[in-house]
């Protein structure tokens, strides 16, 4: 009986996929952004953007902690974020190889219903942008507030 269980367990957390992101809606505090890490293969990126993930599971720079869930090498990083003030977010970063390098798509969405977050959303994906590595090409979409200065503005919050 034991047995069976684990196996479920086992089946079905390896039939997740980046699918199973929570979808946007009205009633929780979302963000998407899109950058490019020029000329860079998404397999460097993803490595990359996976240690600094974990890295961020002992303490972020605006003093919150990630949580990885899961990833699926080189497509996506799935991780939650707690803040100081413990509200939870999830995160998820979508990797894909262009010609003019890797583009990661983030995406971050409040568990609880919360419509305002002073850009909390935005800066969970900003700064693992950031210390992954030199982007460029930065869209947002979706971002109640996006920080005008987000090297300041994504350090507290």
């Amino acid at each position: 009986m034991n047995k069976a269980i684990v196996l479920s367990i086992l089946i079905i957390g390896s039939l997740a996929k980046s699918s199973d992101f929570p979808p946007f809606d009205i009633f929780h505090a979302h963000c998407q952004i899109s950058a490019i890490y020029a000329g860079r293969q998404c397999t460097d990126t993803f490595t990359r953007m996976s240690s600094i993930v974990q890295g961020f599971e002992g303490e972020d720079p605006a003093k919150g902690k990630y949580s990885l869930i899961e990833q699926n090498i080189n497509d996506y990083i799935w991780a939650e974020r707690i803040s100081s003030s413990k509200w939870v977010d999830d995160v998820i970063f979508q990797l894909t190889q262009t010609p003019a390098g890797c583009q990661v798509v983030g995406k971050a969405r409040a568990q609880y219903f919360y419509f305002k977050n002073d850009g909390t959303t935005y800066c969970d994906i900003w700064n693992v942008l950031k210390y992954t590595d030199v982007f460029s090409n930065l869209s947002t979409k979706s971002c109640r507030i996006v920080k005008t200065n987000p090297s300041v503005n994504c350090v507290a919050y």
